[in-house]
């Protein structure tokens, strides 16, 4: 089965030019005459052991407050299981059928409330990331089911789609005047992520270790719910953000060791690391060799370091 290839050039010309707030919607809506349906949810997910965590969701043409909804049954959806279980094939379904049991009846409710009665899903794992992106068409009617022509053409057509987003959100990311290195997230300012790479995923599993992964951290989000760019210091990371529309660019690096020690503290391990005595820190600052010994063992304490050399290399390092 042949697809147009007027479609697939307009999808990546639209991918190099569009934001990447609009790019999602206007290449979904490419493909729904070619494939035809109601409503679709593009995911981003980690398939690690036995659980599937979700990394970014982005949902076309559903009505209402979906956003909190979602967040409720996401990890009841047995599409995500079966996508998991035919990566690379098209999967069609009768939503009420699938989620028959009353184990899952808010997933019920949900599909009823957004009209999401048949569907059609296909997965593609990501070899770079190690995620695996999955797209679950829907229509309403409960006798128009997705045959096997649309299996094929969603089948061709995906990879395709998940190209030209990627190239969409790489090129938004490096066009950003002066951009900061660091691992990059990209989320809706109502807390949803759009885009995660897996060190930024690592980052945030460390500062939060209860968060979960659809959504940004309540604190992260509160903090940089300010217009302009925003930056955040937490224990583990540092966030720098920027706001462009209704999404939020964030670049997140780790914390500098630095962050650990006081003010005082600092100041003597710089002059401490690089090649001073305690009797010129004590000198220097107004304080005795004894105050200064302390300050360089609670340095160490904090900073998990032994001796001098050590200590030099760690803070040369946190400088770049």
């Amino acid at each position: 089965m042949d697809i147009d290839s007027s479609l697939l050039l307009e999808l990546y010309r639209a991918a190099r030019v569009m934001p990447v707030a609009e790019f999602p919607e206007f290449a979904l809506g490419l493909l729904r005459p070619c494939v035809g349906f109601d409503s679709a949810r593009l995911l981003t997910v980690e398939f690690a052991g036995s659980a599937t965590l979700i990394r970014s969701s982005t949902a076309y043409n559903v009505a209402g407050d979906h956003v909190l909804d979602w967040d409720a049954i996401s990890r009841k959806d047995l599409v995500l299981s079966a996508i998991r279980e035919q990566v690379n094939r098209p999967i069609s379904f009768h939503v009420p059928t699938l989620f028959a049991s009353p184990e899952y009846s808010v997933v019920r409710d949900y599909a009823e409330r957004y009209e999401h009665t048949n569907g059609l899903c296909v997965a593609l794992p990501d070899t770079e990331s190690g995620y695996t992106d999955g797209l679950s068409l829907y229509r309403a009617r409960s006798d128009d089911h997705f045959g096997v022509p649309e299996q094929l053409k969603l089948r061709l057509l995906m990879p395709h789609l998940i190209e030209a987003l990627k190239l969409n959100r790489e090129l938004a990311a490096v066009s950003r005047p002066a951009a900061p290195q660091g691992a990059l997230l990209i989320a809706r300012t109502d807390g949803s992520v759009q885009y995660c790479t897996n060190a930024a995923s690592t980052l945030l599993a460390k500062e939060w270790s209860d968060w979960h992964a659809a959504r940004l951290p309540a604190r992260l989000l509160y903090e940089l719910g300010r217009p302009g760019i925003q930056h955040y210091e937490g224990a583990w990371l540092s966030v720098l953000a920027e706001r462009i529309g209704d999404l939020l660019f964030l670049r997140l690096r780790p914390q500098s060791p630095l962050a650990q020690l006081s003010p005082r503290e600092r100041e003597v391990a710089r002059k401490y690391s690089g090649g001073a005595s305690t009797k010129e820190i004590a000198a220097a600052l107004g304080l005795s060799p004894a105050t200064v010994r302390n300050f360089v063992q609670r340095i160490y304490q904090k900073l998990s370091v032994g001796d001098k050399a050590t200590l030099a290399s760690l803070l040369a390092a946190s400088q770049h």
